[in-house]
């Protein structure tokens, strides 16, 4: 076992944190996923409570792969890590022409199926990019329950697309984030209407397939619309591999999935957003504290505390699926656990 990490394991122990009966993967560099021995990752269940699977890796290497409710084949719903795949699945577009360009207004696409009637002047002009940074027109604001356009208000709608045709527009935030769950369903429904597919038929055949995703559960609305903006349920391993395509630059095996140039602007800064975050095109970013110093990490984030959070300097990333919903100290504890527990195995000041 590798040194640094056998330390880290003892440290814990001493500390006498509960241990979890799992299943999990520590491994020296020189070993390959094939050779992994089993062991146990110690975390303190009251300090990082919901907490049901851990994946960390650096490069080809899998330094932890953890199931603490001792499950890898369980569907887990990582709510709005979703958009990050909504993301992809624009980027997979891109690459097979389907969409011209991020910056064509959703109305060119629309204009083909006929699905759009909003009564509102100015709709059909909300640009891709828009969508992909949270700056469009719509009006909506999840932060804010007096928001036409909050998630709240879209759920219990029979239709969801009807319902976002309706919401009004404020043409003067357009440029201005906002986090907005409805803008990312209707990024998916401008990719339905430019490939004459459902959304998730599009995604499964772009994206979840060709990186060996088969098994997928995707949260819809009651007439039968899947959710692009949050609820779709993975294996830990799925989202694993959705990390892994991002940092290869959108290739995986040798295919191009993404073109290069949609993975860099999704990983640059386009917005600042909140509590000292930023964003991309439906990825978080900030800085996070590590034995050596800060590193700059991009994520896909849903409530629980669900993280899948990248390092492309170091080509490393770390998956953290839970079910802590809803509590106001979960991505407090989720940044705890990668900060103190996970990033000081990646050994970054050898």
């Amino acid at each position: 076992m590798n040194r640094r990490i056998g330390e880290i394991l003892d440290t814990n122990l001493v500390r006498a944190l509960f241990v979890l009966p799992i299943a999990a993967s520590l491994v020296a560099c020189s070993a390959t996923p094939s050779t992994i021995p089993k062991s146990s990752l110690l975390i303190d269940p009251d300090r990082y409570p919901d907490t049901t699977s851990i994946w960390l890796q650096s490069g080809d290497t899998r330094l932890v792969e953890t199931y603490f409710d001792d499950d890898p084949d369980a569907l887990r719903n990582t709510r709005s890590v979703t958009k990050s795949v909504t993301m992809l699945a624009v980027g997979a577009a891109l690459q097979s022409s389907t969409i011209d360009s991020v910056d064509d207004p959703i109305g060119k696409y629309f204009a083909k199926s006929h699905r759009v009637n909003s009564r509102h002047d100015g709709y059909a002009d909300i640009t891709i990019r828009d969508l992909l940074t949270m700056s469009s027109a719509l009006e909506c604001d999840d932060s804010d329950r007096e928001s036409a356009g909050q998630e709240e208000n879209m759920y219990p709608q029979p239709n969801w697309g009807k319902w976002i045709y309706d919401l009004p527009l404020e043409q003067e935030s357009t440029g201005n984030w906002r986090y907005c769950t409805a803008g990312v369903v209707l990024l998916g429904k401008t990719v339905e209407a430019a490939s004459g597919l459902a959304i998730d038929q599009f995604t499964e055949n772009e994206i979840l397939k060709p990186i060996g995703i088969e098994r997928q559960n995707w949260f819809r609305s009651e007439a039968r619309e899947p959710m692009t903006g949050g609820g779709l349920e993975l294996t830990t391993q799925g989202y694993a591999n959705l990390a892994k395509l991002l940092l290869s630059g959108g290739v995986w095996h040798g295919e191009r999935l993404i073109p290069r140039e949609f993975v860099e602007q999704a990983m640059t800064v386009h917005n600042p957003a909140r509590d000292g975050d930023n964003y991309g095109y439906l990825l978080w970013q900030s800085t996070y504290a590590t034995p050596c110093g800060s590193l700059n990490g991009w994520r896909m984030s849903g409530n629980g505390g669900n993280v899948a959070l990248l390092f492309p300097a170091i080509d490393s990333f770390a998956v953290i699926t839970r079910t802590h919903y809803n509590q106001p100290e979960m991505h407090d504890q989720t940044r705890h656990l990668l900060e103190s527990e996970l990033i000081p195995l990646l050994d970054l000041c050898g």
